[in-house]
């Protein structure tokens, strides 16, 4: 029976410890927690706990809801700008119903991009 080199089980070892790294690194990056957002800018679990954190708070009033396809509801809410006086419309889509029409709700705008909000309902 031939012998093994003497070095063998350790460089078994290292060897299987750099597989299980690059396997790690490989399932993280293709499954791991990341700020992943789809075409439409919609808000990913990871966004929505840093808006909630973070998020600036902005005042709106619901304006319309409506069923939507798979038993979502979509919500539209409008506010106005103080500093130019323009209505803006933030829309949202989700499982449950926010409120009722004129309803307060609150807006959480991400201050780096304004296009990403969360709506929820009024914070006091």
């Amino acid at each position: 029976m031939p012998s093994l080199l003497p070095g063998f089980p350790i460089i078994a070892i290292i060897v299987l410890v750099i597989l299980a790294l690059l396997a790690a690194f490989l399932l993280g990056t293709r499954f791991g927690p990341g700020i992943r957002r789809s075409r439409a800018d919609k808000v990913t679990q990871l966004d929505r706990s840093a808006l909630l954190r973070q998020g600036m708070r902005l005042q709106a009033t619901i304006t319309n809801i409506h069923p939507s396809r798979g038993g979502t509801y979509v919500t539209t809410a409008a506010a106005t700008d103080i500093t130019t006086g323009q209505v803006k419309h933030y829309t949202q889509r989700g499982k449950a119903i926010l409120g009722h029409r004129g309803d307060p709700i609150t807006i959480l705008l991400d201050p780096t991009r304004p296009n990403v909000y969360l709506m929820v309902r009024s914070i006091g």
